[in-house]
């Protein structure tokens, strides 16, 4: 299965927009509907071998890079955002846990 985070950006390479896809082209006749997509000039897409990787990579992307018309607080959105915190804290929980073992 493809894993793709894909970043949209306009003809003088601002961005516009940032995603994840499991099913990129799909996706991108998806995106053709909204208004901003007329503007796009040029699509990068990174691979990732896990969903995990490639959310993460797309929040963090979005919270650091700022595209122009991300919305941020949807649900789906949200729900991704708790799921990755959950799986962050839980990894936190066992490196320590195996730090401790260690000692």
């Amino acid at each position: 299965m493809n894993r793709h985070v894909y970043r949209c950006y306009d003809e003088n390479l601002n961005l516009l927009y940032v995603g994840s896809s499991l099913y990129f082209q799909s996706r991108v006749q998806g995106l053709r509907g909204n208004d901003w997509f007329k503007h796009v000039a040029y699509i990068r897409l990174e691979k990732y071998r896990s969903k995990f990787s490639m959310l993460k990579a797309e929040m963090t992307a979005i919270q650091t890079e700022l595209p122009k018309y991300n919305i941020n607080g949807t649900p789906k959105r949200s729900a991704y955002l708790k799921k990755l915190k959950q799986l962050n804290n839980l990894s936190e929980a066992n490196k320590l846990k195996a730090d401790k073992v260690k000692k």
